[in-house]
This record gives C-alpha cells, structure tokens and sequence, in this order.
C-alpha cells in the first residue's frame, strides 16, 4: 500500500513538473512574437531618399533626406533644404509587419502613415518605396529608398 501512495505522489509530481515545463515553453514561444526587436526588425535602420515619384516616373533625389527608425521605436525625419535650413521631425512609430505599413506619432500631432512596398534586397541593402500620407499635402509624397 505503501509503495503504490508512493508512486501516485511520484506520477503527480511528474505531472506537475510536465505541465510547468509545458507552460514555460508555451509563454516564452508567445513572448518573442510580441518582441519588438522581431516585429521592426525589417523596418528599422536608417533609410535614404534615393528618387521622388513625378507622376509615373521617379526623378533622383538632389537633396539630403533620410528616415531612421530604430528597434526602440524611435522615428526621425531629416530633410535637408539647404546647408542652413534643415527640416527634423521625430516621434514615436509602430510597424504592421502583416500590411508593411508604418504609423508615426509625432509630438505636434504632425502623424504620418508610411505604406512600405520592398522592391528588392541586395548584397544585404533593401530598397523599398515609402507612400507617406501626412496631415497636409505637403507630408504627403511617394519615394524610393535604400537602407544602409
């Protein structure tokens, strides 16, 4: 009698110990999905305007502009007019990793929203086109860009 109470409290603790395990393995699964590092980790970097959509066709870019997203979910914008009139906006930014679109949240409520269509990746670069659609008309444009 004594060897088989023995035994149920051995199957139960082996039990238990299968279900915590079980329930450790699942959580941790659950958690690196939500992980940011995972979900930006195609969007995030610093990205350079290479050419601007006139109409049907693309003309180069002439002027410094860049997008950097980092892992954290930091955003920032630079386009540079001239050496001495330097436009930056940043913000706080989220990336649909399903629907490859980005949604910025910028502090002066200056929100953009980036459709993010890869065109290729080479030698480790991706190049992609950004369809941002700001607050006004004049946020709003289509370019082409490359990651370094």
């Amino acid at each position: 009698m004594k060897s088989r109470c023995a035994m149920n409290k051995i199957g139960k603790t082996i039990v238990a110990l299968c279900a915590c395990v079980f329930m450790v393995a699942c959580s941790t699964t659950e958690a690196s999905e939500d992980d940011p590092a995972v979900i930006l980790s195609t969007i995030a970097g610093h990205w350079n305007v290479t050419a601007y959509q006139d109409g049907a066709n693309f003309i180069p870019a002439t002027n410094p502009e860049y997008y950097d997203f980092t892992q954290g979910g930091d955003f920032m914008h630079v386009y540079e007019h001239t050496a001495d009139l330097i436009d930056t906006t940043t913000g706080r930014y989220t990336y649909d990793r399903d629907n490859q679109t980005i949604h910025v949240e910028e502090p002066r409520g200056w929100n953009l929203d980036i459709a993010v269509q890869f065109v290729s990746e080479t030698s480790g670069e991706y190049q992609a086109i950004f369809n941002v659609k700001g607050r006004t008309p004049a946020q709003s444009k289509i370019v082409r860009v490359k990651r370094r």
